[in-house]
Parts: C-alpha cells; structure tokens; sequence
C-alpha cells in the first residue's frame, strides 16, 4: 500500500468516475433494449454491423490526446458488443 495522500484522492476521484461511467452504461443499455423491444416487433434483426461501424468511426474521429481511434474503438467495441449480447438475451426472453 502506497501512503501518499494525493495518490488516495486520486483514487477517490477515479473511483468516482467508474461509478458514474457505471450509471450511464446502465442509462445506455436501458435505451439499447427498448431499441430491441421494438426491433423484435418490427421482425429487425438485434446486430446492425453498418450502424456500429458508423458509431465506431465517428467517436474515433473524436478522439484527443491521449486517447487515440484505436483506444476508443476497443473500449466502443466492448461496451456496444456487450449491450448487443444483453439486447439478444433480452429480445429471446
């Protein structure tokens, strides 16, 4: 254990970053099943390869220093991969 108060506020700060990153994953993906709620009303498929790679491409062209479009596309594609197993899960029930 590093005993650096700075380091521990820090922390703090990162660990309340996480929890608010948290909540708006769960605001994303509550959004992301009413998307498949009405996609199994309208016969759609869940997975729409076009839109994700237009999302993808268009939030790596936001990225800043230190941040890079491959760093964004990795943690895009975890979170929209995720919510697409959660929103089939979800669409079979």
């Amino acid at each position: 254990m590093i005993d650096d108060p700075e380091i521990d506020w820090l922390r703090g700060q990162i660990d309340a970053i996480d929890h608010q990153l948290l909540a708006l994953v769960r605001q994303r993906l509550d959004v992301v099943l009413r998307v498949g709620e009405r996609k199994r009303e309208k016969g759609l498929a869940v997975y729409d390869p076009a839109r994700e790679a237009r999302l993808l491409e268009s939030l790596g062209r936001e990225a800043t220093p230190p941040l890079d479009a491959e760093a964004i596309t990795r943690i895009f594609t975890a979170l929209v991969t995720e919510c697409r197993r959660i929103e089939s899960r979800h669409v079979e029930d």
